[in-house]
């Protein structure tokens, strides 16, 4: 029996791959079971410590999942792969369907992985076909603000937004806008040497991903304090093209407000942290919600820190970037809003 394995990061981009030949396997829970280990094994040995492993296996992740010694026929393979993610930051263990046309893709990109890219570049690949369940309809009606206060993705779409937002289109669609914000930014250079041309980026699904967090939870609806646990690791990594508009901006002579609805008190140092590290240093202020601001919509609350930016300290919002239409809703929105997309929940 032939298995394969091929590793993303958490925007789609293909990132190492490997094929192995089983021989004597019994049960094909066993063979799922055997390339979960392999999958850890080499991501083990590329340096990666922070995994999310998706299978078609419901029985497998669920071993996996479990806290109880698995004493099973395929429990020492199991035991194995818990003893493999103890060691690690943070593994993750997600059962996906997997249909057919998913399954030809994964085939033909991982055909495409042992025969080499002959520039060497990273790939990213994508289901094609029609729109099965309205998911991409009902994408399309998020990103256009018409679906209005859903509280998380419809339960026939988790597994289309699972795959947006990991094998690639995400990373172009965002990608594409950041192509936009950078053109027109350097279209408008500063007006003057007085240092107020500012643009304000969101932080949360603009800046920093939290995408690992929200897939562990099948995109299921807003908790307050798991999400203060997983933001606390200062773990999220940077948006790619996100970055690049940062360092465009800085590098154009814009100031940089970054502003974010998350507690300042509860997270503010971790998120500083998270920022510098994940390619955001050098902004000129992160401004988060401050006790005064606790229970207010997105809305009053970014509204009320762009008033004050513009009439009390005489800046000029040249932009304004947000995943969320709630960031670019209210006063003083700026000359141009940009908004980046996210199927992933809705802020009111």
């Amino acid at each position: 029996m032939g298995v394969g394995v091929v590793i993303r990061d958490h925007i789609g981009n293909c990132l190492v791959a490997c094929n192995q030949l089983l021989d004597e396997v019994t049960t094909s829970e066993i063979a799922e079971a055997l390339v979960v280990r392999s999958a850890l094994t080499l991501a083990r040995d590329e340096g990666l410590d922070k995994i999310i492993l998706a299978s078609d296996c419901l029985s497998v992740v669920q071993r996996v999942n479990s806290s109880t010694r698995d004493r099973s026929l395929v429990g020492v393979v199991v035991e194995d792969i818990k003893a493999m993610a103890a060691s690690m930051s943070s593994v993750t263990a997600l059962a996906v369907a997997l249909n057919m046309e998913r399954l030809v893709v994964l085939l033909v990109g991982f055909l495409l992985v042992l025969d080499k890219a002959a520039d060497g570049s990273p790939w990213s690949f994508w289901p094609p076909g029609g729109d099965p369940g309205g998911c991409l309809s009902w994408r399309v009606m998020v990103e256009a603000n018409n679906a209005k206060n859903w509280r998380t993705v419809p339960a026939p779409c988790v597994g289309y937004v699972w795959a947006y937002m990991s094998w690639g289109q995400y990373g172009r669609d965002v990608g594409t806008a950041a192509d936009e914000i950078t053109a027109y930014a350097a279209s408008q250079a500063p007006a003057g040497e007085d240092g107020r041309d500012a643009w304000v980026l969101d932080v949360d699904d603009t800046c920093l991903s939290n995408l690992p967090y929200y897939q562990a939870r099948q995109f299921g609806p807003y908790d307050p304090a798991a999400f203060k646990a997983w933001a606390s690791r200062a773990a999220c990594p940077g948006i790619p093209a996100m970055v690049r508009v940062f360092r465009t901006l800085k590098a154009g002579g814009f100031r940089v407000f970054l502003l974010s609805g998350r507690d300042e008190e509860a997270l503010g140092a971790c998120t500083a942290a998270n920022l510098a590290a994940a390619g955001f240093a050098g902004y000129d202020r992160l401004i988060m919600r401050s006790a005064g601001y606790r229970g207010q919509s997105s809305v009053v609350f970014k509204s009320s820190v762009r008033r004050r930016l513009i009439e009390e300290e005489g800046y000029r919002i040249r932009g304004n970037v947000g995943d969320q239409w709630s960031d670019l809703q209210g006063d003083c929105t700026g000359d141009r809003l940009f908004k980046v997309p996210n199927p992933m929940y809705f802020v009111p």
